[in-house]
């Protein structure tokens, strides 16, 4: 489920059914208001017709009047879209009811992902995505395996059920089927629309004039990246990138954005590798080392030369004096 901006989900969630709560519905046409209305009762939640300190959901249609709506908020209540509301308090089991079992908080969020329940808990057989194969493959979305090599060799059961990293394409491609892409958020949309598989390493950094941050994944540092760079309205696109090279594959880099890229990429390149941006941009060449030394050498060589000249004529003065 994509991250709702200002509301903190976890903190009432799981709390839900223990208390009674309730909502109003501001502005919305007759229809729509008894339909949503239905649906909210069904959830288990009481409707407002007034706006009251026990509030504790307000959902406003796209035209709902701002006052009304900062008045619910002064008094706690936690603002809806009618899309917040049906996606929220849809009746299938999978969806909300038990979050604490849907969703595993320790992952992180850009490869967080919804845990079916055990009513997925059976085997589904999937053809292989290769054109020259008629093998099948066993996928268990509630265990969330697959028979798979590439489950197995990648070692994605290492990693915790509800984590995008787990899944393998057969995988991707099931749970697809199963749920869609309507609770997705675009980074999760784009890799199950392309059935992208994720690697182990995910770091992330800001660049200017991006909405969201520059997500990288890598098996190894020094093996190849995948770079995912969201654009303006929200459309995710992936980049594969050398970082020994320091080339993108094919030549093809994100138009405008290839200088500033390639500084923080060489940035966390040099994060990886425990050296500084100095270190790694100014090394000591063997060519001003070696000059160095042969200054060096120079010096001494005529250091010894000024001594023998000045030293032999003493030595023939004395000489000629003794004589």
């Amino acid at each position: 489920m994509p991250r709702k901006s200002g509301i903190a989900w976890s903190e009432w969630v799981v709390q839900f059914h223990r208390y009674r709560h309730s909502i109003i519905f501001i502005d919305f046409s007759e229809e729509d208001n008894k339909s949503l209305s239905k649906k909210a009762k069904v959830a288990g939640l009481a409707v407002n017709s007034k706006i009251s300190s026990n509030l504790t959901f307000i959902c406003g249609s796209e035209s709902a009047d701002i006052k009304r709506i900062k008045k619910a908020q002064e008094y706690g209540a936690k603002l809806l879209t009618k899309n917040d509301f049906e996606t929220l308090f849809n009746p299938n089991d999978y969806k909300l009811n038990n979050c604490t079992l849907i969703y595993d908080t320790s992952i992180p969020i850009e490869l967080r992902i919804a845990k079916p329940l055990s009513n997925f808990d059976k085997n589904v057989e999937i053809n292989s995505f290769s054109f020259d194969s008629d093998e099948k493959y066993s996928v268990n979305l509630y265990n969330m395996t697959c028979s798979c090599k590439n489950f197995e060799k990648k070692y994605r059961s290492q990693y915790v059920k509800g984590d995008l990293r787990r899944f393998c394409k057969h995988l991707i491609n099931e749970y697809k089927s199963s749920f869609g892409l309507m609770e997705l958020s675009n980074f999760h949309k784009f890799i199950f629309e392309n059935n992208q598989t994720l690697y182990k390493e995910l770091k992330s950094f800001t660049l200017e004039n991006l909405p969201s941050p520059v997500i990288v994944n890598f098996e190894s540092k020094d093996e190849w990246w995948n770079i995912f760079i969201q654009n303006e309205k929200g459309v995710y696109k992936s980049y594969g990138y050398s970082p020994l090279d320091e080339r993108f594959s094919y030549g093809e880099a994100p138009r405008g954005l290839t200088i500033p890229l390639r500084q923080k990429l060489k940035e966390l390149k040099n994060q990886l590798n425990g050296t500084s941006n100095y270190q790694a941009t100014k090394p000591k060449s063997s060519y001003s080392q070696q000059n160095k030394s042969t200054q060096s050498h120079n010096v001494q060589q005529t250091r010894g030369g000024c001594f023998t000249i000045i030293v032999l004529p003493l030595f023939y003065i004395l000489y000629v004096l003794l004589s």
